[in-house]
């Protein structure tokens, strides 16, 4: 269990802590910037803690979402792939299809940026995806920064379809689909208009999948118009 908390101007996060008990086995301080601080831990059990990673989960999590919200990007639940230069993002809750549609693209010949969490970027001259070490069921993923196209939310069902969405409908579903900093006010507005930025620019929509190639083919013909 982690708990947030502000300290003057720096900012708290403790771990370990639950209803039951006000110990922490690791707490780290940030600054008022939230990019500099130290941690300080709980050896414990261990008897060399110099073994010990310091940004074990669930820390090391929470601290990107942290940061990336300073860099106009946003941590998504979605699979990212990358097919002639152009970045595609699939994306869904557990069980919705996003390893089934990284194996597929994988199998066309695309490159599989993360197929489960993927960083979103609204910067200056676009929006860019890129790849995350938290892959969900297929380590083969990797490449590097990709121009964002198009961003499909997923959905099963026997036939391949697809319905449009509205930028603030799509940035709603997006939202609800993502891993923001949720415990920090500001950050959240930034967030908010980053996403925003985001569905202003690049087209949206629900993307009905059948378990096969078929979505794979529907989506290249579509992108090569």
């Amino acid at each position: 269990m982690a708990r947030f908390y502000r300290d003057g101007r720096r900012w708290c996060i403790r771990l370990g802590e639950d209803e039951h008990s006000l110990v922490a086995d690791r707490v780290l301080s940030l600054d008022a910037s939230g990019r500099t601080g130290s941690i300080t831990m709980d050896p414990g059990d261990r008897s060399d803690p110099a073994l010990r990673y310091p940004l074990e989960y669930p820390l090391e999590d929470l601290l990107f979402r942290h940061v990336m919200a300073d860099y106009a990007a946003l941590l998504v639940h979605a699979c990212g792939v990358s097919w002639r230069d152009q970045g595609y993002l699939f994306v869904g809750s557990s069980g919705a299809g996003k390893s089934t549609t990284a194996r597929l693209w994988r199998a066309a010949g695309a490159t599989i940026l993360n197929d489960d969490r993927i960083v979103m970027e609204a910067g200056g001259d676009g929006v860019l995806i890129h790849p995350t070490p938290w892959f969900g069921e297929h380590p083969e993923v990797g490449g590097g920064a990709t121009p964002l196209r198009t961003i499909y939310l997923l959905r099963q069902g026997d036939a391949v379809s697809f319905e449009p969405l509205r930028p603030a409908a799509a940035a709603a579903l997006v939202l609800a689909k993502s891993f923001p900093p949720l415990w920090d006010a500001e950050r959240m507005d930034r967030t908010l208009a980053t996403l925003g930025r985001v569905c202003q620019r690049v087209p949206c929509g629900w993307l009905t999948i059948p378990r096969d190639m078929r979505a794979v083919e529907w989506v290249q013909a579509q992108e090569s118009r």
